[in-house]
Formats: C-alpha cells, structure tokens, sequence
C-alpha cells in the first residue's frame, strides 16, 4: 500500500456533520477514519452497500407516513395469483 495519501472533501449541513461525528466517536472513529473505511471497502468489493441505495424517495416516505397514521389500507395474499384476484375484485368494486 502507498505510504502517499489523497484529501477528499465533502459537503453536509452542520446538523448532519454533527451528529455524524457523535456517532462515530461513540465507537471509536472519526469522520476520516470512517470515510477510509467506505471507500476501502467499496474499491475491494466493487459495489456499494445495499444499504445505501434503499433510500425511500418522497412518494414513498409519503406512502410510509400515511400508513403509520392509519391512513391506508394494507393487502395481504397468500402469493402473487392471490393478490391479482383481490386487486381485480377491488377494481371491480372501484369501477362498478
């Protein structure tokens, strides 16, 4: 490994810096030490953590809130034929 090291910067609001660097110190690392981490990792693997990518868009944080609230009306089937029966039952109902 090269004894040679690179500076890389990033841009994030004071709140999220924040709380970050709480978090890190509270397992013992930093924000560099942990950004060392990801970018190691991602050049060994060749693929970004799942993880990172499931970050719900605003339709669907909007969809989540909803049902918290009750606002929605959750389906449940018993596989993928069960559920395209009860879909065109409820669109019947709906086109009726």
């Amino acid at each position: 490994m090269s004894s040679q090291t690179a500076t890389v910067q990033s841009r994030v609001t004071p709140e999220i810096k924040n709380e970050a660097d709480a978090l890190l110190k509270s397992i013992g690392l930093n924000s560099s030490s942990f950004l060392r981490l990801v970018l190691t990792n991602l050049v060994r693997t060749r693929e970004i953590p799942h993880e990172l990518l499931e970050i719900p868009n605003a339709e669907t944080i909007a969809a989540m809130r909803a049902s918290e609230r009750g606002e929605v009306t959750l389906l449940s089937a018993g596989g993928i034929r069960a559920l395209a029966k009860q879909i065109r039952k409820e669109s019947e109902l709906t086109h009726a």
